[in-house]
């Protein structure tokens, strides 16, 4: 978690997820990841041996908020947008893609996975594994990963019975989508001074931390 802002957001779903707690939710929940930020998306295996594209990391699914997965997801943009040295537009840009990709699969509630008109195919790993460097992205690629994940946690959330809720809830407009993306800057922001206050804590011995592990 020492490594950079983006390697404490990603290890603080928990702290993330007390910040979420005392927010304004609609009190729809469905079974949501928990940890959906950018790097816990990946390539695995279906039973009939098919390689798919979705959420690889199901340690923290639960019964819970949707806006959390959509915020999480989001504010993991920008963060990673600013660690790959993108400028706050095209980070800012990532986060709303994110979420109006969310916001219009769920409306479709599709079964297969199209992103702004693209079908997306993927090649098979010889161990039916793969997951995306982020640090190998572009800044137009970001924005299209983002948004790539957006969808999938959009086709997730449409398994639940009350996600026709949700997704009248968010309605045709880019409102959601905009205040959204100005909440994940404004994480980001705050992600970036609770790294500094661990970095200090650890520099002045109050926090006993084992580094290059």
């Amino acid at each position: 978690m020492l490594q950079s802002p983006f390697a404490f957001f990603r290890g603080a779903a928990a702290i993330m997820a007390a910040d979420l707690a005392g927010e304004v939710r609609t009190g729809t929940e469905l079974v949501v990841c928990g940890d959906a930020h950018l790097a816990n998306f990946g390539l695995h295996a279906s039973p009939d041996r098919r390689v798919l594209f979705d959420v690889n990391d199901f340690d923290e699914t639960a019964f819970g908020p949707w806006e959390w997965d959509v915020k999480r997801l989001a504010a993991s943009a920008v963060v990673a947008g600013r660690h790959l040295g993108f400028t706050d537009t095209v980070s800012r840009e990532a986060a709303t893609r994110a979420v109006r990709a969310y916001r219009r699969s769920l409306q479709r509630l599709f079964t297969w996975l199209t992103v702004d008109g693209r079908d997306y195919y993927c090649r098979q790993f010889r161990d039916m594994k793969g997951s995306i460097e982020l640090e190998g992205l572009s800044p137009a690629q970001l924005v299209q990963y983002s948004a790539l994940c957006g969808a999938v946690i959009a086709r997730s959330h449409a398994q639940s019975p009350d996600a026709g809720v949700v997704s009248g809830y968010l309605g045709g407009s880019d409102r959601f989508d905009e205040a959204i993306a100005d909440w994940a800057a404004a994480y980001a922001d705050q992600t970036e001074r609770d790294f500094a206050a661990l970095e200090a804590a650890v520099a002045d011995g109050h926090m006993p931390a084992e580094l290059g592990v």
